[in-house]
């Protein structure tokens, strides 16, 4: 009986089936103890060696097919031990690299209730995940509600949508968030990726000015060169005119032949084209000045008559 407890109490033989032998009947109660102990069966001298033999090969195929079947336990344990840690591995993994995104992504059930943040999230949202667990990500983020179809139809459909809101400061009002949001089908719901172009949009906008300002000047700079070309166009044709007629009055001064009035007509005239010539070319030494800046306007007073 000592013999049998310990083997039963030992972690390693506590599973071999034992066979007590006795060589002469034992009582009720001895026989009794045997069977609380361990033992699986109780043969007393003299006994039959043939059904001996019968129940040890019996109950050594039970005990080979129970611990075979210990053992497969044991290996399917070992491998889902193994499966899980690989498969935590695996989670870390992307929870790392997820919170290395510079981005906030959010993930939400078909209930719309937060189930995940990554780091850049809680940031965004000034909270961890465990002080809005299960809650609605409308109630964390209400300016999110003009999104609401779109992220309906990314369930619905289970398609990419994307969209943009704006966040106005509460404590300034000149200066708005742009935010853009990326909604794409989840296990059982969808992930929502978000990320601040407020920089973005102001260096959009700030190029859409400037590309107006440089048309405007492109145009305005076009007006004056078109402006230009018509008045030098124009003193070229009222010039011709004063020349031709220097050069006729010129003529008739060397015309020995002509009257004796002519030569004082033709200085006269002489002297009333040079007037006319000399008053256009004031005008085009005062646009030149007007181009470089360098006009200067006088203030006096005149007699209208």
């Amino acid at each position: 009986f000592t013999t049998l407890q310990k083997i039963k109490t030992h972690p390693q033989l506590q599973h071999i089936p034992v066979i007590l032998v006795a060589d002469t009947d034992l009582n009720a109660q001895l026989s009794q103890l045997a069977y609380e102990i361990g033992a699986v069966d109780l043969l007393v001298r003299p006994f039959n060696d043939t059904l001996l033999r019968a129940k040890v090969s019996a109950l050594t195929q039970v005990f080979r097919q129970h611990r075979k079947i210990i053992l497969g336990l044991q290996q399917a344990k070992l491998t889902e031990t193994q499966s899980s840690l690989e498969q935590q591995n695996l989670l870390q993994k992307r929870v790392t690299l997820l919170d290395e995104i510079p981005q906030a992504l959010i993930t939400v059930d078909s209930q719309w209730r937060i189930t995940y943040l990554n780091k850049s999230a809680t940031q965004l949202l000034a909270m961890d995940f465990d002080n809005i667990s299960e809650k609605e990500i409308w109630q964390v983020m209400p300016s999110l509600q003009i999104l609401a179809p779109l992220f309906q139809q990314a369930l619905d459909e289970q398609t990419l949508q994307t969209g943009e809101v704006v966040l106005e400061s509460l404590e300034d009002s000149t200066h708005a968030t742009v935010l853009e949001a990326w909604a794409y089908p989840s296990d059982g719901g969808i992930a929502i990726s978000i990320w601040d172009i407020t920089t973005k949009t102001l260096q959009a906008q700030q190029q859409d000015t400037y590309i107006s300002e440089l048309k405007t000047a492109k145009e305005d700079a076009e007006a004056k060169v078109a402006l230009k070309t018509a008045f030098l166009n124009k003193v070229s044709q009222e010039t011709r005119f004063p020349l031709q007629s220097l050069l006729e009055s010129a003529d008739r001064l060397k015309d020995h032949s002509a009257k004796l009035d002519t030569p004082l007509n033709a200085i006269t005239a002489l002297h009333q084209q040079g007037e006319s010539l000399f008053r256009y070319i004031e005008d085009v030494v005062e646009l030149s000045e007007n181009d470089s800046e360098k006009l200067s306007i006088t203030v006096d007073l005149i007699d209208p008559q």
